[in-house]
């Protein structure tokens, strides 16, 4: 009897022992490799972030020449045509939809090049890419490039760069331009750009806060039968820190170049190509708005768009005013065109304007379509329209 109760004691204590020692050092296969997993998931999330650029690199990238702007202003009841620009500054992006894009162009890396003002922040943050050219024809969207610059480098967070937009900060930015370009022979032009367009910024950053959307926007009203309010998808840089960040940080390491520039001009775009070409790294985005509409393909624009190293990843992004492909969103219908396809529709003699190159057009949902452009992986799930 004695000898069963010893032997029982004995196997209480074991499995005791057994049972703590595993609460205390558990095996491998049980918690380290879902720790590890974790680990890598973690990283892949945070992706890469810019380094700063070697000298030799920055030489090249900096160094090529940037096309005069001395198109005038056009008179009467045109808009743009090849031989003058458009009376209207944009000072911000009127295309409220670019979520449509954002399945196609998240971590695409490589080079950027893009016309207008905050919408390239969110093309870039969203593609992290390597590089980054932004140029516009428009001397004043140039300056307010120039001044959104300023206000990245001085702010750490999105909070502190919004401020130099509000009416009471008026004064605090333009002190703050007039310190940062000290030497810059436009320095007096950027604070005037500022004072022009601060309502304007500060308005179109509260509406993106707000997400409000329609044709009528800018009256903060919603469009008629629809709601007031968009869904709690992101289509802005500002609605996450980490994008910020990312910019901020493309700011400090001198990956991005603000330059004068005139897609239909041989200096700038064209430059932007050779720099792209001697550096390594292909062009992947090419973001053109709609500009393509206000005239037929120059030769020196043909050019351009063949000078530039893409890849197979490379994408062009347009917008177009129009609803002669399918429903529009709001005022626009967006698009992604390959650009090795784009390239070679350039070539042809036959492909006189913006309409003959969009021929093998696709519809994916209301609103956006696509032309040699594969659909990525669990992309339906995110485009889901109003």
């Amino acid at each position: 009897m004695k000898r069963r109760i010893f032997l029982g004691q004995v196997w209480g204590l074991g499995l005791l022992l057994c049972v703590g020692g595993w609460l205390v050092a558990p095996p491998a296969h049980a918690d380290l490799a879902p720790f590890r997993g974790k680990r890598k998931r973690r990283a892949k999330r945070a992706g890469w972030m810019p380094t700063k650029l070697p000298s030799a690199q920055r030489k090249i990238m900096y160094g090529t020449a940037e096309d005069k702007l001395s198109k005038p202003v056009c008179t009467g009841g045109r808009r743009v045509t090849l031989q003058c620009r458009d009376k209207q500054h944009y000072l911000t992006t009127n295309e409220f939809h670019h979520e449509l894009f954002y399945p196609y162009l998240i971590n695409r890396g490589g080079a950027y090049a893009g016309v207008g003002t905050d919408q390239n922040f969110t093309f870039i943050s969203w593609a992290r890419s390597r590089i980054a050219f932004l140029m516009d024809y428009d001397p004043v969207v140039v300056r307010i490039n120039l001044a959104h610059r300023a206000f990245i480098l001085t702010s750490p967070n999105r909070r502190g760069y919004l401020k130099y937009w509000k009416p009471r900060n008026k004064k605090r930015g333009a002190r703050l331009l007039r310190k940062f370009y000290k030497n810059h022979p436009e320095r007096e032009g950027i604070v005037e750009a500022y004072f022009y367009a601060r309502k304007t910024i500060n308005f179109h950053y509260h509406i993106i806060r707000k997400r409000r959307f329609g044709w009528n926007y800018h009256r903060m009203r919603p469009a008629p039968k629809r709601k007031n309010l968009r869904d709690k998808r992101d289509f802005n840089w500002m609605h996450k820190e980490s994008n910020y960040r990312y910019i901020r940080r493309m700011f400090q390491t001198g990956r991005i170049r603000i330059m004068r520039g005139d897609l239909l001009l041989a200096s700038s775009l064209r430059g932007i190509g050779n720099a792209c070409r001697k550096m390594g790294i292909p062009l992947r985005l090419l973001y053109m708005s709609n500009a393509e509409e206000f005239w037929k393909y120059p030769e020196n624009f043909r050019k351009n768009i063949r000078n530039l190293p893409m890849d197979k990843k490379s994408l062009v992004i347009r917008t177009r005013f129009t609803s002669k492909y399918g429903s529009r969103l709001d005022a626009w219908i967006y698009i992604l065109h390959k650009g090795l396809h784009f390239q070679k529709m350039v070539k042809k003699a036959s492909v006189k304007k913006v309409d003959d190159s969009m021929k093998p057009l696709k519809k994916v949902v209301r609103g956006l379509f696509t032309i040699k452009v594969p659909l990525p992986p669990g992309a339906m799930r995110h485009l889901r329209t109003p």
